[in-house]
């Protein structure tokens, strides 16, 4: 199911992203809850349909894959988050809604290898139709609807459960011996106190008994149920007595008479000498409890009694709260105590995250804000530009434009001052009109701009009419004088 390309880039052909199942939800997180009279301090059992996981399947393609759940957009992509995406195959396959992904960050890829941070946790936006019903055999207080993919988170823990993860080709259940029952009534022992209910309880005693689960799923399953209730040290010692109970190799050292044999086996597994001592601790106490009652066994079985019956009376001895089934008011007050403080630490989480998504938001929205400011002020800028620029123009064309109307005014007042004296007008048009019309011509129909070559032609006749005769250098014309005196007196008028 996953190869690692010549990148290094993880990719996994097909895995569940999301389940057919019906899963807690606080009343603060179900969408619209106040307006739909949800009490928010109030756990709701919602079922995600699978008709609805269905109709939903293409909005699961290429979705980005985040290392943490987070309400990415395009305006706020969190790319410090983003890890890979998911491909364009999204089916479903009832119970799970199946599509391939790319994990390309090389730190998450590792996380993902070690199991640190393996299953997949799908984000989307549904409508909340609280219609109760039931469901496989289990209750519900509502159905998601519309449902519409946002993202996928790589998590140690999902709700959808253990078992949409990110899918590896060693996913075959190992098959485990159950832990001998008196090695599994010390480790409830130890953690009784801090189940907080009836169903953690059963998940671990199945987790322990180690027959319907590989190990490694197991202790994954143990990890994930108890993680922020039990002390460290008391989870250390249990999750170390459950790994050599439970594993047949070199880990297998409950049967060992020595405990230098069993030092051994362990060193050689690679354990540190911490994780030694703890799990020698572990295994010294399950020795402990099974030797109380070893002598008793032994008279009851040369008695003739059945180990049948010798299991019952061994379990009848346990102390109160090392049995399966029951509880000491102190217990129940403990897992009390524990339960509101993981509610109240959850809470705190979501609050959070809820906090810093909205800073985000506002954040997002500020820089988009200043972003139109500015294009708004540039634009300004250069629309007062091109307005001072355009008015400067007009300004220089007026200027220019009317320097030439006062040369021509001029200039045609002069030209027909010689004709009709001087003349007084707005333009250069009027002048000429006023003389030709002083002079006798018919303007109609001909237009303004025709009047000053009419005056030129007027004029260059009129010029000509009056230039004088040349006087001639040759001999021809005082030949032409002399013999014809009587020319002499002859006078031309105009």
């Amino acid at each position: 199911m996953r190869t690692t390309d010549v990148e290094g880039r993880l990719r996994v052909a097909m895995t569940p992203i999301s389940k057919a199942n019906i899963c807690p939800y606080m009343g603060r997180e179900i969408p619209e809850g106040q307006r739909l009279g949800l009490d928010p301090e109030r756990i709701y059992q919602m079922l995600r349909d699978p008709d609805e996981l269905k109709k939903a399947a293409p909005s699961f393609n290429g979705l980005p894959v985040l290392e943490e759940h987070f309400h990415v957009t395009a305006a706020n992509p969190r790319r410090d988050l983003v890890v890979g995406t998911t491909g364009n195959e999204a089916t479903f396959e009832a119970p799970y809604l199946m599509n391939s992904l790319v994990v390309w960050d090389g730190e998450a890829i590792a996380r993902i290898k070690t199991g640190e941070q393996r299953e997949l946790s799908s984000a989307y936006r549904y409508k909340a139709d609280m219609t109760p019903g039931e469901y496989e055999g289990q209750k519900y207080d509502g159905v998601m609807r519309d449902i519409v993919g946002s993202h996928v988170a790589v998590v140690p823990t999902g709700r959808a459960g253990p078992d949409v993860l990110v899918a590896d080709a060693s996913m075959e259940p190992y098959n485990m011996k159950k832990i001998p029952r008196a090695a599994r009534r010390a480790m409830l022992s130890r953690l009784r106190p801090f189940l907080a209910q009836d169903a953690d309880i059963e998940a671990a005693k199945k987790a322990l008994d180690c027959d319907e689960m590989g190990r490694d799923g197991a202790c994954e399953t143990l990890r994930n149920l108890l993680a922020g209730r039990v002390p460290d040290e008391i989870m250390d010692q249990v999750l170390a007595l459950f790994e050599n109970t439970s594993t047949e190799g070199a880990l297998n050292t409950a049967q060992d008479s020595e405990e230098a044999e069993r030092r051994e086996k362990l060193r050689a597994a690679g354990l540190s000498d911490d994780d030694i001592d703890k799990v020698i601790a572990s295994l010294a106490d399950v020795a402990e409890d099974a030797d109380d009652f070893a002598e008793m066994a032994e008279k009851m079985r040369k008695a003739g009694m059945s180990e049948e019956d010798i299991e019952a009376c061994r379990a009848m001895c346990v102390p109160q709260g090392a049995q399966d089934d029951e509880q000491t008011e102190a217990d129940r007050q403990r897992e009390a105590e524990g339960a509101r403080r993981s509610d109240e630490e959850r809470a705190a989480r979501e609050r959070k995250d809820r906090e810093d998504e909205a800073a985000g938001a506002r954040r997002a929205d500020k820089e988009r804000a200043d972003r139109e400011r500015l294009d708004r002020e540039r634009e300004s800028v250069g629309a007062k530009a091109a307005m001072d620029a355009a008015i400067s123009k007009a300004k220089a064309d007026a200027v220019t434009e009317t320097m030439q109307a006062m040369r021509e005014l001029h200039a045609a007042q002069d030209a027909v001052k010689p004709f009709v004296g001087a003349v007084a007008m707005d333009n250069a048009e009027g002048v000429y009109r006023f003389a030709l019309r002083q002079l006798g011509y018919d303007l109609s129909g001909i237009p303004g701009s025709a009047y000053r070559a009419m005056f030129g032609q007027h004029a260059q006749r009129a010029d000509s009419a009056r230039r004088p005769a040349i006087a001639a250098d040759s001999k021809v014309g005082i030949d032409l004088l002399d013999k014809f005196p009587g020319l002499k007196a002859v006078k031309i008028k105009g």
